[in-house]
């Protein structure tokens, strides 16, 4: 791997690319407590698929230098053990406080239960969305799956990306091939699974030697992006 991505480095250009996912993000969020505005584009939605495409990269580069040959399941164990502490925790608080009068009353259902699992439910305050009591942890729910799916990656060794790109495609495909009425199966099968791929291969890509980072490409991707 080219000293460029060489693992434990902080990546300036992924820092700057989070920021302006954040900002996007946050300004989508505005339209919720400013109304309709005219002329306010929902491009900010846009954040949200820039942090899940930036997630495939960081993970690959956080496991890249996994020994193929080593003990591959104590090497998943790890994963999932460092996936959990950096997530769960702070959702969990943060769902018991919002949901702390229905737990203080003892009113804890399945939906509640599923939600603090990171399993998709159908929404009760918004039909036919489906969303946790904590709205935007809809995005947990599909980055948890998708560690879920890198974890077990991790058993194949070298062949560990290849065998979790295939995964997530064959996902997408079911989803673009079946139309489902559960909700987990409707949510786990949505083609936003793609850009978590999107993001191995532009890793797997930039981390060759023979790749020289090249300012025209960088603007073509940029235009076509848009």
């Amino acid at each position: 791997m080219s000293k460029a991505y060489s693992q434990g480095e902080a990546f300036e250009g992924i820092q700057y690319l989070r920021a302006l996912a954040a900002i996007m993000v946050v300004a989508h969020h505005a339209t919720f407590f400013f109304g309709g505005v005219p002329g306010w584009s929902s491009f900010g939605m846009t954040g949200v698929d820039i942090f899940f495409g930036i997630s495939g990269f960081i993970m690959v580069h956080a496991t890249c230098g996994l020994d193929p040959k080593g003990n591959k399941a104590q090497q998943a164990a790890d994963f999932f053990a460092r996936r959990v502490i950096r997530v769960v925790p702070l959702y969990w608080l943060a769902l018991v406080y919002m949901n702390k009068s229905a737990i203080r009353r003892g009113n804890i259902d399945a939906g509640l239960l599923a939600d603090f699992a990171f399993i998709p439910r159908f929404s009760e305050e918004i039909p036919g969305e489906i969303y946790p009591s904590l709205v935007p942890g809809w995005t947990l729910n599909y980055e948890m799956l998708f560690y879920l799916l890198f974890g077990i990656a991790l058993l194949w060794g070298a062949r560990r990306y290849l065998v979790l790109v295939l995964a997530v495609l064959a996902l997408v495909l079911i989803g673009q091939l079946w139309t489902f009425e559960s909700a987990p199966a409707l949510f786990w099968t949505r083609s936003v699974l793609g850009e978590f791929a999107l993001g191995v291969g532009v890793y797997l890509l930039c981390s060759k030697r023979s790749m020289t980072p090249r300012p025209w490409v960088a603007v073509a991707l940029l235009v076509l992006g848009v």
